[in-house]
């Protein structure tokens, strides 16, 4: 039998198309459905807030320009005029929500910026109101036991999912992203209780989103790379077979810019990617040291790099590889140092070379003792040359010892982030140190002294204002989770490489192989991560002795397990959760 689908064409896709192909003892044929098969369709429209004093809707499934539109509506609103406001504009289409969807289906709300997601899910928890939490299922519950006492009980995402609202991005831990997810995915009545997710690209692709209407709002650009594949991830994940058949999809129209619009009509046509070359004057930034350290990696055979050594007419002198323009220094590499500029490595590695047998003992036996590894810490800082080798938005954060040490021993000893907070808070206590908030960038800046010319915009850190400590949370989330596991791991390593290279393999640490790996340097701890079990909070419980008889030949017996945690902590635990969800 042929089958012939005209999605994304056809309106009520399940009753119309779906519905009559289901094999039944009343029809004879039988229609497999399997995932070539994109049996689903979205609606697509746009909301152009740009009029001053109003907001035009448009129908924009069968448009293939701007031109084709099919105006719906047009409102009044009170702003004379959009001021390409992330907030404001999602201001203006809560107070318009009940015309274009009904207010409590599940939507997701796409900011293209992290920092923008967040001040966004403040400002829809400003416009709600607290729900009856008996509508709560027990996996929201357990959401919000591990935010009060394994992130922070001021955390303001307690009271945001009190009101159905939740942001994803880079900046939450892995357990709280993994439960936003399943959350927004099921279908259980109950999970509906979190029916606003505001989300950045972080969850374009790879989840199967339960949320029927997506909303996108992009002021200018999409942050990070793969930006047209990020985009038409995105915009399919509202209609999906197994939830939604017909999603909604939502263009916020905030500027004249016509990039993202363009792709919004043809967001059902195949994408071809197209890369863009790199130039001569690319490679010559100052903050790019990884594609001219992969072209002077003489142990890298690559068609590219062929290809533009010969388009810019590089040639052979020595050791070293000129344009005129650009000299490039000819070098053995293993692959690890593509974000360190050749001086530095050269100049990293005679520093090395200087170093103690005391020295070298102590730095690769710190991990988990704080004092030491503070003194690491300062000696990667002298030796990779951090003050001037570093981007500018990273340079304060990598040059504050204290800070890396405390968040590198708190991770060993399997601390939680709410502990890393009121240890900071101590510090300023004691005034160890000064820090500067900056509430409308969610951003923490530690400094040894406070200029307010210098400084606009910042404030004094006040561990009795609540907004203060929330910037803080979410600074040492993100300084967790970013800080050290894409920059100071990457420069712990290649230390490491180096000191073998150099001394040989009498100067070796299980210790620091397993933080690079594992972010711990416990075997117990090594073997729950390895059989799929990896928030911290579950591994400090479940190394505990009573656990024992469920570990049986490097392997877990997960249904006794399971069962053993759901009767000890019930089913609003977040431990509960850590383990159920590695088998589900």
């Amino acid at each position: 039998m042929q089958k012939i689908y005209l999605a994304p064409f056809v309106k009520n896709m399940y009753n119309n198309v779906i519905n009559k192909l289901i094999s039944s003892s009343k029809n004879p044929y039988l229609l497999t459905i399997d995932s070539s098969d994109a049996i689903v369709s979205n609606n697509k429209y746009i909301i152009d807030i740009t009029k001053p004093g109003k907001i035009s809707w448009y129908d924009a499934t069968f448009a293939q320009n701007e031109s084709e539109l099919k105006k719906i509506k047009d409102f009044s609103i009170n702003q004379y005029y959009f001021q390409s406001d992330y907030s404001q504009a999602i201001s203006i289409i809560l107070n318009g929500f009940d015309e274009f969807i009904n207010r409590n289906e599940k939507s997701i709300i796409y900011i293209a910026s992290k920092v923008e997601s967040m001040n966004v899910a403040l400002c829809i928890y400003n416009m709600s109101y607290d729900k009856d939490l008996k509508g709560m299922s027990p996996r929201i519950k357990a959401l919000i036991n591990h935010l009060e006492n394994n992130i922070h009980n001021k955390f303001l995402m307690i009271s945001f999912i009190k009101r159905g609202v939740a942001y994803h991005n880079a900046y939450l831990d892995n357990y709280t992203k993994r439960q936003l997810e399943y959350i927004i995915g099921s279908n259980n009545v109950k999970d509906s209780f979190i029916d606003k997710l505001v989300c950045t690209n972080t969850i374009d692709s790879g989840v199967n989103l339960n949320a029927k209407n997506i909303f996108v709002l992009i002021k200018k650009r999409i942050e990070g790379s793969n930006q047209e594949i990020r985009y038409a991830n995105l915009l399919g994940r509202a209609a999906r077979i197994s939830n939604n058949t017909q999603g909604n999809l939502f263009y916020i129209k905030m500027s004249n810019g016509k990039k993202y619009e363009r792709e919004f009509y043809k967001s059902n046509q195949l994408k071809e990617i197209t890369t863009d070359s790199v130039t001569l004057s690319d490679v010559m930034k100052s903050d790019n040291t990884t594609y001219k350290s992969f072209l002077e990696d003489k142990n890298m055979n690559n068609v590219f790099k062929d290809q533009f050594l010969k388009q810019n007419k590089f040639e052979q002198e020595g050791n070293t590889l000129t344009s005129g323009e650009l000299t490039l220094n000819i070098r053995d590499s293993n692959g690890l140092d593509y974000y360190i500029d050749y001086k530095t490595i050269v100049e990293s590695e005679e520093k090395i070379k200087k170093l103690s047998s005391d020295d070298l003992n102590l730095y690769l036996r710190c991990l988990g003792n704080y004092e030491d590894t503070k003194k690491f810490i300062e000696f990667l800082k002298y030796c990779y040359d951090w003050e001037h080798n570093l981007p500018y938005k990273i340079k304060n954060a990598m040059n504050n010892s204290t800070l890396i040490a405390t968040l590198i021993t708190h991770m060993i000893q399997g601390r939680s982030i709410k502990e890393i907070v009121n240890t900071r808070i101590k510090s300023v206590e004691k005034r160890e140190c000064k820090l500067l908030v900056n509430l409308d960038k969610n951003f923490v800046m530690q400094v040894e002294y406070f200029d307010n010319n210098e400084y606009e915009g910042y404030e004094v850190f006040d561990k009795d204002n609540d907004n203060h400590i929330n910037v803080l949370i979410i600074n040492s989330l993100e300084q967790t989770q970013t800080l050290i596991e894409f920059y100071v791991k990457k420069y712990i390593q290649d230390f490491y490489l180096r000191v073998r290279n150099i001394f040989g393999e009498m100067y070796s640490s299980d210790d620091i192989g397993s933080f690079l790996e594992f972010n711990s340097i416990d075997n117990k701890k090594i073997f729950l991560i390895e059989n799929g079990i990896i928030d911290s909070f579950a591994l400090n419980e479940f190394i505990k002795e009573e656990y024992n008889p469920f570990y049986l030949d490097k392997k877990i017996k997960w249904i006794e397990m399971i069962k053993y945690v759901k009767n000890k902590f019930g089913d609003t635990s977040p431990l509960y959760y850590s383990i159920l969800d590695i088998k589900q």
